[in-house]
């Protein structure tokens, strides 16, 4: 636990270091993209992520989710890698979606 929390006090200094001393933001820019409408990021994937598993669909009555799963990523890899798969679409849906408001300039406050 100890090396875990040092690590990670490590990876944010070197991160401050090349962000502020040295200028070097490029790279930064898609956890920019995340990060300027992060409540709204939290709220609708939050909500997306409830109706996928509201929403019943077949005649099976499987959630949305479930047949999403089952019919586009299980196919594909073993359950633990199509759950990999289908957890890294869901953040990159996500992001796309965030980076056309940060690129269209809209900034959502409360």
């Amino acid at each position: 636990m100890v090396f875990t929390a040092g690590l990670a006090l490590i990876v944010l200094a070197a991160c401050y270091w090349l962000v502020e001393a040295r200028a070097q933001r490029r790279w930064a820019i898609p956890f920019a993209v995340l990060g300027v409408n992060a409540l709204v990021l939290f709220f609708l994937s939050t909500l997306a992520a409830r109706l996928l598993s509201i929403i019943r669909v077949g005649t099976e009555k499987q959630s949305l989710q479930a047949v999403l799963f089952d019919r586009v990523f299980a196919p594909l890899a073993s359950p633990v890698n199509a759950s990999l798969a289908f957890a890294a679409t869901y953040v990159i849906v996500w992001w796309a979606i965030m980076w056309m408001l940060y690129r269209w300039n809209i900034r959502l406050r409360i």
